[in-house]
């Protein structure tokens, strides 16, 4: 057994942390992440609509690219220096920057939450607070607290539907920021969203970067589910707005304070592959700090790859055949809640739809109850008290759409088998 004393002070409150959150010193390395006697994942936001193409790009890649240099360490202390030349044009094409991405710009690592940590580290101290609009994504909760240990402020919306109104957003990022217990050093957005799949307008993301400088704050936009657009009406694959895109100075923001979080894992479906990075256009000290870390723990089989992908001659036509693939399967969710009138909040990015599957729920304990219900008829999914609702918000669930068709078919297929035999099980309670 190992003694405690040998561990270092830092190591006591890491594990701890982790304990917190489930985790435990001896477990079965081999248990499955997921519950392997489910049928169906709804629970967890991959993208699978483009896996095969993709698929069939890195293959080429590694059969034509992979030589000997390719199992070296890599060519600059800063990373593989053709994925950030890569990375750099890719942002300038897509992302509509006001000012040219340089490759000096970039710190890449492995996957968007090491990197959403490692800036954490570096722009607060223990036991500081930023600020996040709720709903967020769970994920938050873990990778900002387990190392660079910050406290996480929620800023709570009246309302899920319109969310990114500015007026609300601010009210509530006002209000959240004057009420908190500690010093804040950041606001937190993704755009688009985690749950609820809505972009922020150049309006909203305006306001946002003004309060940051009204009270010294850093903005980081997470913006992975940047190319990852579509409509319900019209496809608009540009439709997302990047915080790049921004001209900091001519709203009198110091572009020093905002940062720019991208991965693969979203909108080409690597979650696996751990590619990410941050980009900051004015902060060379930041950056120094960050690219030195990270660069070294990104693969070069990674690097490979993901420069094969983003400088591919097929890269315009797989994010325009991906949005129409999110728009596709989208559809197939919406119309099925739209013909049981179920409440969900209409999205236009992203994996996921946010519907409220049990709008009767008078506790968080009824909602886990449809969860298990729904386990045990062979779907996961995901409640919405994971994502920081308020006690006012009970029910809501969090559906990723983007599955093969013939999965989500079958999904959809239980969703209706369930909802109908709950419904039925209640009409029955209330005429006893």
């Amino acid at each position: 057994m190992v003694s405690q004393c040998l561990l270092s002070r830092r190591s006591h409150a890491t594990t701890e942390a982790l304990e917190q959150f489930g985790f435990r010193a001896v477990q079965n390395a081999s248990a499955p992440r997921v519950d392997e006697q489910a049928i169906l994942d709804l629970s967890v936001a991959e993208n699978w609509c483009i896996r095969s193409e993709i698929i069939s790009l890195f293959q080429e890649a590694v059969l034509t690219g992979l030589n000997d240099r390719r199992l070296s360490y890599s060519n600059s202390y800063f990373g593989d220096t053709e994925l950030i030349e890569a990375l750099a044009s890719f942002f300038n094409q897509y992302f509509r920057p006001c000012r040219s991405v340089e490759p000096g710009h970039v710190a890449i690592g492995p996957g968007s939450s090491a990197c959403l940590d490692e800036l954490m580290h570096h722009i607060c101290d223990p036991g500081e607070g930023v600020l996040v609009p709720a709903p967020f994504w769970n994920g938050f909760d873990f990778h900002f607290t387990i190392r660079a240990r910050v406290q996480l402020i929620e800023a709570h919306v009246d309302t899920l539907h319109n969310w990114t109104d500015p007026d609300g957003l601010i009210t509530a990022l006002t209000r959240a920021f004057d009420k908190s217990p500690c010093r804040i050093r950041a606001l937190v957005i993704t755009n688009p969203g985690n749950p609820l799949g809505e972009c922020y307008s150049r309006e909203t993301l305006r306001r946002c970067a003004q309060f940051c400088q009204e009270r010294n704050l850093h903005l980081v936009c997470d913006e992975l589910y940047a190319l990852s657009c579509f409509r319900h009406d019209v496809l608009k694959p540009n439709s997302f707005d990047s915080i790049l895109s921004l001209d900091p100075e001519s709203c009198g923001v110091d572009p020093s304070r905002v940062h720019t979080v991208w991965s693969l894992s979203k909108d080409f479906g690597c979650s696996g592959l751990r590619m990410g990075c941050i980009v900051s256009q004015a902060n060379p000290t930041l950056l120094l700090g960050l690219r030195l870390p990270m660069s070294s723990q990104v693969s070069s089989l990674t690097a490979l790859c993901t420069t094969s992908l983003l400088t591919s001659a097929k890269l315009p036509q797989l994010i325009q055949l991906n949005a129409e693939r999110l728009l596709d399967c989208y559809t197939l969710l919406t119309d099925f809640l739209d013909s049981r009138r179920i409440e969900y909040v209409p999205a236009t990015a992203g994996l996921f739809v946010f519907a409220r599957l049990m709008p009767m729920a008078k506790s968080w304990d009824d909602e886990a109850s449809l969860q298990q219900f729904l386990r045990k008829e062979g779907l996961l999914v995901s409640p919405g008290k994971l994502y920081h609702l308020t006690s006012g918000q009970k029910g809501w669930f969090r559906l990723t759409f983007a599955i093969p068709k013939d999965q989500l078919t079958e999904a959809v297929a239980i969703l209706a088998r369930c909802v109908y035999m709950r419904r039925r099980l209640r009409t029955v309670s209330e005429t006893k």
